[in-house]
C-alpha cells in the first residue's frame, strides 16, 4: 500500500524506552505480534498500549499463531486499519493548475 514499516523500532514514550516490533511512523500505526510469553503479561501490555495510544499511536495486536496460520486474514486486518487511518492524513491543497 506504499506505507514503510520499520521493525524493532524504539521509542520514548513517557519517559519510557519501549521497542516496538513494527512501526509505520506516517500513520502512527504499531503492531505488535504477541507470542506465547505475552499470555503471561496481559497487564504489562495493556498498559504499554495505554500509554502508546496517549501518544497518538494507534496499536493493532495480533497473536504470532495467526501470522502461522491465518496470514490472509492478518494482512487484510492490517489493510484494513491503514484504510481506515489514511482517512486522518490531511491531504495537501491542489496547486496552481491541478
Amino acid at each position: 500500500m506504499g506505507y514503510q514499516f520499520n521493525r524493532q523500532f524504539p521509542l520514548n514514550v513517557n519517559g519510557k524506552h519501549i521497542i516496538v516490533d513494527f512501526i509505520c511512523r506516517k500513520l502512527n500505526l504499531i503492531i505488535e505480534v504477541d507470542g506465547y510469553s505475552h499470555n503471561f503479561k496481559y497487564e504489562e501490555d495493556k498498559e504499554r498500549d495505554k500509554s502508546l495510544i496517549e501518544s497518538n499511536y494507534k496499536v493493532l495486536r495480533i497473536r504470532e499463531r495467526d501470522v502461522k496460520y491465518d496470514l490472509f486474514n492478518v494482512t487484510r486486518m492490517i489493510e484494513l486499519t491503514v484504510i481506515e487511518l489514511e482517512k486522518s492524513i490531511p491531504q495537501a491543497p491542489f496547486s496552481k493548475g491541478d
